[in-house]
């Protein structure tokens, strides 16, 4: 991303928080020879190309998969794996809008361009990180005269992409799951409550459901929920775009998550 999304809008067009250095392949290239360009990189997918006419793309995920089915990424082209029919984005489009019509097409990464030519790559995680901000800082400012607002809710799952479906299919919630993080970012679609996540939990740890308040200073909440009974469970921690969370637990053992933007 080329700013962080405190600067950024859901109106701003999506120019500003794309990825503006796009990493190409040409058809023929090995599977093996693109994840080595993925990692190198350190770009989440890259573009097929022929010349400056992109052709399709292919995600880190698309070289999972591929694996997984077992086979030799020596002997697959790019042209085998890659997802053909492009859904771009216009330059000027607003983030708010190319996240509709990534939630339309079923789709984690855009190129933005001309629909031959592409100028940048957008990634969910980039337009989520936008809407999510927002609508904490709404929260915040409709709730500046009360408490601290509750801004996000968290299911830690034995079985992430189970209960991914899980909910999903439960409420109709679309749920874009980041590839670098594994994390899903849950859109509820409704114009009321908050947007929250579903993760698996790390190995030994259990299952949990909590919820997330946004806080100005996370170790003074730590440090007064000890004093009222409570105790610390994970310290602040700093998880990108200038946020950091943590977690205490109160006096009966519930987990409750603490989030701040610095």
């Amino acid at each position: 991303m080329t700013t962080t999304t405190r600067d950024v809008r859901p109106s701003d067009p999506v120019r500003r928080i794309m990825t503006r250095v796009v990493a190409t392949v040409p058809s023929w290239q090995s599977l093996q020879d693109v994840a080595r360009e993925l990692a190198a990189d350190e770009v989440s997918c890259v573009l097929v190309a022929d010349g400056s006419r992109a052709l399709g793309l292919i995600s880190e995920r698309d070289v999972v998969g591929t694996v997984a089915a077992g086979r030799s990424l020596d002997e697959v082209q790019a042209a085998d794996v890659m997802t053909p029919e492009l859904v771009w984005a216009g330059p000027d489009d607003s983030i708010a809008d190319t996240a509709s019509l990534m939630l339309d097409a079923g789709v984690r990464h855009l190129p933005v361009g001309d629909g031959a030519e592409a100028v940048g790559v957008v990634s969910a995680r980039d337009v989520l990180d936008v809407l999510l901000t927002g609508e904490r800082n709404r929260v915040v400012a409709e709730d500046a005269t009360g408490g601290p607002a509750v801004v996000h809710f968290e299911i830690g799952a034995v079985d992430g992409d189970r209960s991914r479906r899980f909910y999903s299919r439960l409420f109709g919630w679309s749920i874009d799951v980041d590839d670098r993080t594994d994390y899903g970012v849950v859109r509820t679609r409704s114009d009321t409550g908050i947007g929250g996540g579903v993760v698996a939990a790390p190995p030994g740890v259990p299952p949990w459901v909590t919820f997330y308040v946004a806080v100005p200073d996370l170790d003074d909440v730590l440090a007064r929920a000890g004093e009222l009974g409570g105790r610390s469970v994970m310290p602040p921690t700093e998880i990108g775009a200038g946020m950091a969370v943590a977690m205490f637990a109160d006096p009966d053992g519930n987990v409750v998550g603490l989030v701040t933007e610095s």
